[in-house]
């Protein structure tokens, strides 16, 4: 049945309608921004490059002043541009690619875009990412979902990095300020990773060396709740020629945040070195380290309901935590890689990671979800003290190189890959364990902390996973092209889970690839594309056993198309999903026989996402750029019932700035809105027994930005963050509800060296 629109969700219908007809507008629109220096990719024997602009044309010679014109191939990072466009990714296929090359919804999240809206985390990035929902589970774990399924599929630099939520140590609050861009393929990114949801694919591109003069950037940060901290970025050639490079950020933040005694301080080093050893080679190394504290920081979240069955509403800043918690995180990476041309056509490159993630905390949970309305019973305390180290280790090996057939020109890759991933994590008893906490409505986390014994061995898990992957471009005529590919990986984790013995393999797992792009004209791009999924389960049931792995298939078809300049950009598409076996929650049941309250799942059969999704992005003229998009779905199991329906269905993100340098010189100015549907959870009613819809309605948060430059090396810039104060629930998790970000104004100052 479907249910009748209320005002409230026929807005974004209206915005489809717009963002359609922005579409259009981009579509037809062949000179947008005319701007002499601002060229379009152009096809050198079938192959995408960017020349010169007095290359482009020998029409009619030039009788003008000579005029520098740097080329998008110099153009590497987006920190080199103030676009909301970058053109060029690899994150879908493993080939490099433009937008309109590549057979799938892609979007990159520029530099630019982090700085605009002040997006300080990864998990900052995709809430603000089109076509995802995130959220906050509680102070210290997050997740995020794409076409009804959770995103569990991230990379650094192309390699895999595992987050494993159970053992939180500290991912979710990795900081942007080390990473140029991330680069989201929504969907199953098939060929650059075997095993995986047909979700979404997150890349996160670090920063490098390649400034060949000495730079430095200074900036300072503020917020209205105390929250405040520094970053230093800096670059210097390290020789004469500067073909050695170096580069290095450091990050502080510290102070307190919404929560009513919660304070957290990050502590963030970063290096890298980048050396041009010869003509055809060069290398990088580097490494990053980041420090998380987290004080008094709930764990799970709070009360859904009081005892006669109404539901619970609380301040946002209400903490049900004590004071002695520390849920703390130290992440190490060490990276570096080779890149060496063989010839003008052929590159081989090979690199590797090694990550260490450690955790040591001690948490207090809030066990139970119903207080007596009247005396604030009904609570009880449970103590947890855990530690866990997981170590990664990542090599990759690859050849990518273009070969002429037919009259044409092809683009091929192939290689191998391995990760594996260590997991040891042990937990302390608490003596006590549980105890009663009395009135909740007076609350102020004054609770002793127990005695604790020595550590047992909770979890210890090594998963390898090996592959071996090849595709390639294939010009078939001027208009059409076809990416075909494969991915065979073997799969294996080994190890002990909470007393579970763990002894999973899966040999030779096919994963094909079949994509294709049709160019109507210069402007428009029909694409289509097709791969498999297969995706082992971390899931557990009631029983604790893990669910049977994921398997399905992916469908998107749809429309790309940029102005001539390829400054502006737009995309649409229909998806269809088909999955088996889909981790979905069991309901309000829990694991049992485990130390840690635990969500158990169930495997849905034949859940099934079909869907649009629809962006626009870039300059609608030189001063005055956007980032839009909607998306829309609905993903059901073989009953019609709703999966992960936490997350809500349409969602709808808008961002804007516009520079009001003809008016007031060095102002820019910005907004945006980010609308969500309705979402829902299954709980039990305290005084009916019934199961119900734990439902947080459609919500529209309003974000404003402004940004003044006092002159070439100074700027300021102001942010507000839910300008209207939206109280909202971010997720029911645990049978408990966790509040989201309430209004929010910061700071920044900048200086450049």
């Amino acid at each position: 049945m479907t249910k009748p629109p209320t005002p409230a969700v026929q807005m974004p219908y209206h915005f489809l309608s717009l963002s359609v007809i922005s579409i259009m507008v981009t579509m037809a629109s062949q000179t947008v921004l005319a701007d002499d220096n601002m060229r379009p990719i152009t096809q050198v024997n079938n192959k995408s490059a960017y020349i010169e602009a007095d290359e482009a044309s020998n029409e009619v010679p030039s009788t003008t002043l000579d005029t520098i014109v740097v080329t998008a191939s110099s153009i590497s990072n987006s920190e080199d541009t103030d676009d909301y466009v970058y053109d060029r990714q690899s994150t879908a296929t493993g080939l490099t690619l433009t937008a309109k090359e590549t057979p799938q919804s892609v979007t990159t999240i520029t530099n630019q875009q982090i700085e605009d809206q002040k997006l300080e985390t990864v998990s900052d990035v995709l809430r603000n990412t089109p076509g995802i929902s995130a959220a906050s589970f509680d102070g210290g774990r997050s997740g995020a979902s794409a076409r009804g399924f959770d995103i569990d599929q991230y990379r650094i630099d192309g390699q895999d990095v595992d987050f494993y939520a159970q053992w939180s140590n500290g991912e979710d609050l990795a900081s942007t300020a080390i990473y140029d861009r991330v680069e989201v393929v929504r969907g199953a990114a098939g060929l650059t990773a075997g095993s995986g949801q047909p979700s979404a694919s997150i890349n996160l591109v670090r920063k490098h060396a390649d400034s060949r003069e000495p730079t430095a950037t200074i900036s300072a940060t503020a917020d209205n709740y105390g929250k405040y901290g520094t970053t230093i970025d800096a670059s210097t050639p390290l020789t004469a020629d500067g073909d050695v490079r170096g580069r290095f950020i450091t990050e502080y933040q510290n102070g307190d945040t919404y929560v009513d005694r919660e304070d957290k301080q990050l502590g963030l080093f970063y290096g890298v070195i980048d050396a041009d050893i010869s003509d055809d080679t060069t290398i990088s190394v580097g490494a990053s380290y980041q420090d998380n504290v987290q004080n008094s920081t709930m764990w799970g979240s709070l009360p859904a309901y009081f005892s006669d069955g109404n539901k619970a509403s609380w301040d946002v800043s209400k903490n049900g935590s004590v004071d002695w918690v520390k849920w703390n995180s130290t992440n190490r990476s060490y990276f570096g890689s080779v890149t060496h041309d063989l010839n003008d056509d052929w590159r081989l490159e090979l690199k590797g990671s090694r990550s260490e993630n450690e955790s040591n905390d001690k948490l207090f949970y809030l066990s139970g979800n119903t207080i007596d309305k009247e005396t604030g019973l009904g609570l009880s305390a449970y103590n947890g003290r855990f530690e866990s180290e997981r170590n990664q280790d990542n090599v990759q090996a690859s050849v990518d190189g273009y070969f002429d057939a037919f009259g044409q020109t092809h683009e091929v890759r192939f290689g191998a890959s391995y990760n594996k991933n260590d997991l040891t994590a042990y937990s302390y008893t608490a003596t006590p364990n549980f105890g009663a906490i009395g009135d909740f409505f007076s609350w102020d986390g004054s609770y002793s902390e127990p005695v604790w014994s020595d550590k047992s061995l909770s979890t210890e898990l090594t998963t390898k996973e090996t592959s071996i992957f090849g595709s390639g471009r294939f010009q078939l005529s001027e208009p059409l092209a076809v990416i075909l590919g494969s991915r065979v990986t073997d799969y294996e984790s080994e190890g002990v889970n909470f007393g579970t013995d763990i002894d999973v393999s899966h040999d030779a797992i096919w994963v094909p690839y079949v994509g294709a792009t049709y160019d109507i004209d210069d402007n428009h791009t029909l694409f289509a594309s097709y791969t498999s999924i297969f995706k082992p389960q971390t899931e557990v049931d009631v029983n604790n056993d893990y669910l049977d792995p994921i398997d399905g298939d992916n469908y998107e078809l749809g429309i790309k198309s940029s102005n001539d300049a390829g400054t502006i950009q737009g995309q649409f598409s229909v998806f269809r999903i088909k999955q088996d076996n889909l981790a979905q929650a069991d309901g309000d049941n829990m694991v049992s026989g485990v130390d840690i309250p635990t969500q158990a799942y169930v495997g849905a059969e034949g859940a099934t996402s079909t869907g649009i999704d629809v962006e626009v992005t870039g300059k609608i003229t030189p001063e005055w750029q956007t980032s839009i998009g909607y998306t829309q779905f609905t993903a059901e199991d073989k009953d019609n019932v709703t999966v992960n329906s936490g997350y809500p269905d349409r969602v709808f993100k808008l961002f804007t700035t516009y520079d009001m340098s003809n008016w007031v010189s060095g102002l820019t100015v910005g907004g945006g809105v980010s609308w969500s549907d309705e979402r829902y959870s299954l709980l039990t009613n305290p005084a009916s027994g019934l199961q119900e819809k734990y439902q947080q309605d459609a919500v529209a948060l309003v974000d404003l930005m402004a940004r003044y430059a006092v002159n070439e090396k100074l700027a300021l810039q102001l942010n507000v963050e839910n300008l209207f104060d939206e109280q909202y629930v971010d997720s029911v998790n645990f049978s408990q509800v966790y509040y989201g970000t309430p209004l929010t104004v910061s700071g920044k100052v900048t200086y450049k060296f």
